[in-house]
């Protein structure tokens, strides 16, 4: 937070405080523009001049953060927020100058930098730009004059005034209502009764803020190249450069803006467009921000920055599931439908549904794939989202070879979701857990976060052979952390080293799911260590669905009706021996358990299963069918230490059988069968394999 300029934007400030205003404001603006005025030009030649060359027939680009709200719900909030006010976490403002600029005595941090970046014109502006509202822009401009003469020209201060990513924010409206007062005024004439004349002055106390905001972002000191921040940063100081080509600084700040974007997204992307953070919303909101890039016609120079933008908007849509909710991997809510929270145009199924292509996509060097299946009616059906990635600590969890799994269009097997970010709330700190997730949990620890243990991509295998999708991942863990510690206060010493000699190996984990579309999701693992440990195998559910035990040791998945949705078989692997089987549903005590979360705010129940050994090594097997009770129980053989594999379903219709057989240099065979044909196919060690 700051609420003092950079040293170098003081410095300019004051010498613009110095002048008179019409000097002050020539000394913002191009020499070009300033030798086609005549001499000691009046504010109102001034203004007009920009009028004519930058008004008439010029186009306005909006680079908006309310990226999260629909279309389809913005011209309702929009008039709820002229009418009666913009609600900020209890706290109702009139949208109106003079405007509350102090706001409630104990508001939060967040709170305070929201009403400085001007998070209340963001959306009305939105809107604005859709539907031409005159009344509605001058709301704004208004309540924009104002800040800029009580914290620009006035002696106000406030702790936010200046805070890094405030100011880019603040910046790219800042830049929007200048650019379209003059297309408006440009517009006007004797019979315009909703826009009323622009005042000359005003007009140019607005563009000496543009300057001075120039010059804030301009100092290196302040930019935040290391997060996101910087990137609002950066996006204010191209809009302040692109829309305001007459400022004298806008050239060099156009190729400071985009160089530093440039570098900065380096850290965030791989080369081809996977984003290392983690979350697929996230994702979505970075692809956001490079397509609005692209569409303002800002970045077309930059040949690496169009190209980005491109490619994560095509990754963008492999994570959407079959509902049109992104995966809730990592940090990632379902508060909103890819539709409410993106921007750009999205793949839809025959149901015109935003759904993810058909097929099969892997990022190697990400570690991430993801199989995604349609229906015969069209309609996208199946999706597995497999994330063996770590690559920091950005909205990453604790969920390290974890997945998420769509069957028939809906949810099934469950990710936790995200909670909000405060990070010693016991719901916070269970959804980052890994006992939240489809993962194996260690002795009741969660998975270490620390960057030194930072694996990026453990994918190991993805293969697809005729209708069978094969994902497997490898990691060995050295270090697990304990649960009961929150993230963000975690210190490296809280870490219990698995390997307390160097020559001591930790824990081996390899992680096999075989996936055939509309039939079933078989998913192994194999740990291996040198002291024995408590391995939990921990499925969720969604919601809705109910599991009841059988005798024969199978369980029942029901849906909301009471209707077999699916079933699911453990397996006793050889020489694995007996397991403990855990069902919990919404627990509480002595630690949160079976909970699901949609919206980043509430915790729902849902069923969680688990499956328990004691070992130093051991095989989990568990088979999720989803042919309800037509099929015969499901086999699968094991042996040779893992290098032999063997799984048999069997339908009336139908009969698969996989075999995967490997080698002592990690090459594999596989043999693949779905009663009609046979596939064989020879697989290097340590192979991904993509489809096409």
């Amino acid at each position: 937070m700051s609420e003092s300029l950079s040293p170098v934007a003081q410095e300019r400030l004051d010498e613009l405080l110095s002048m008179p205003l019409e000097q002050a404001a020539l000394s913002c603006l191009n020499e070009d523009f300033v030798a086609s005025l005549p001499a000691n030009p009046t504010a109102k030649q001034i203004v007009n001049k920009l009028v004519k060359n930058f008004g008439r027939g010029s186009s306005c680009y909006l680079f908006s953060d309310s990226t999260s709200i629909s279309k389809y719900h913005r011209e309702r909030r929009t008039r709820k927020i002229i009418t009666e006010g913009f609600d900020l976490e209890g706290h109702n403002y009139t949208l109106r100058a003079p405007f509350d600029w102090i706001g409630p005595k104990k508001a939060s941090r967040s709170h305070r930098y929201k009403i400085n970046a001007w998070i209340m014109l963001d959306e009305v502006l939105k809107q604005f730009d859709t539907e031409n509202d005159l009344r509605i822009f001058s709301i704004c401009k208004d309540i924009a004059i104002e800040w800029t003469q009580k914290f620009v020209f006035g002696t106000d201060k406030d702790e936010f005034a200046w805070y890094d990513m405030g100011v880019g924010q603040r910046s790219s409206l800042l830049s929007y209502i200048i650019k379209q007062s003059l297309v408006q005024e440009s517009k006007r004439n004797i019979f315009s009764r909703l826009f009323k004349s622009i005042d000359s002055e005003e007009m140019l106390s607005l563009i000496i803020a543009a300057e001075v905001h120039i010059h804030e972002l301009l100092s290196e000191e302040r930019i935040a190249m290391h997060s996101n921040h910087g990137l609002f940063q950066m996006s204010g100081l191209l809009s302040l450069s692109s829309e305001l080509s007459f400022l004298n600084q806008s050239i060099e700040a156009r190729t400071t803006a985009i160089s530093k974007i440039e570098r900065m997204l380096e850290d965030h992307f791989f080369e081809d467009g996977f984003h290392k953070e983690h979350s697929p919303v996230y994702l979505a909101f970075m692809a956001n921000y490079l397509h609005q890039l692209q569409d303002a016609g800002w970045i077309h120079d930059s040949r690496s920055l169009s190209s980005l933008s491109t490619l994560s908007k095509k990754i963008c849509n492999w994570y959407i599931m079959p509902d049109g909710y992104f995966a809730p991997i990592g940090d990632s809510a379902l508060r909103y439908t890819s539709d409410e929270i993106c921007v750009f145009d999205l793949h839809r199924d025959s149901n015109d549904t935003p759904s993810p292509p058909a097929g099969l996509h892997v990022h190697p060097k990400g570690g991430v794939a993801i199989s995604s299946n349609y229906g015969a009616d069209g309609r996208a059906s199946d999706h597995l989202t497999f994330s063996a990635q770590f690559h920091s600590r950005q909205h990453k969890h604790a969920d390290d070879l974890s997945f998420h799994y769509c069957v028939n269009g809906q949810q099934y097997l469950v990710d936790s979701g995200t909670f909000t970010y405060q990070y010693d709330d016991p719901e916070r700190m269970y959804i980052e857990s890994t006992r939240a997730h489809n993962a194996v949990e260690i002795d009741g620890l969660n998975y270490s976060r620390f960057k030194q243990d930072a694996y990026g991509s453990a994918l190991n295998m993805v293969l697809k052979i005729g209708a069978c999708t094969i994902m497997e991942g490898v990691i060995e863990h050295t270090r697990l952390v304990p649960s009961e510690i929150p993230n963000n206060r975690v210190k490296t010493s809280h870490g219990i080293k698995l390997n307390t000699h160097s020559s001591e190996p930790g824990i081996n984990h390899r992680r096999m799911m075989i996936q055939v579309p509309e039939h079933f999701l078989v998913v192994i693992d194999y740990l291996e260590s040198e002291s024995p440990h408590d391995y939990t195998q921990w499925f969720h559910l969604a919601p809705e669905l109910n599991v009841n035990l059988e005798s024969d040791g199978g369980m029942t998945v029901l849906d909301n009706l009471g209707q077999i949705h699916s079933t699911i078989h453990p397996i006793e692997v050889n020489e694995s021996g007996p397991y403990e089987v855990s069902f919990v549903r919404g627990q509480k005590e002595p630690h949160l358990q079976g909970w699901f979360c949609r919206d980043g705010k509430i915790l729902l129940p849902n069923q969680a299963v688990g499956f328990k050994r004691n070992a130093p090594s051991t095989t989990f097997a568990t088979v999720f069918d989803h042919s309800g009770k037509d099929s015969k129980k499901p086999t699968v053989n094991i042996g040779s230490g893992g290098r032999y594999l063997r799984v048999s379903m069997k339908y009336p219709e139908k009969q698969f059988d996989l075999i995967i057989r490997q080698d002592h240099d990690g090459s594999r065979r596989v043999e693949f069968k779905d009663g009609r044909e046979e596939i064989i196919r020879q697989v290097a060690a340590g192979v991904v394999w993509e489809d096409g």
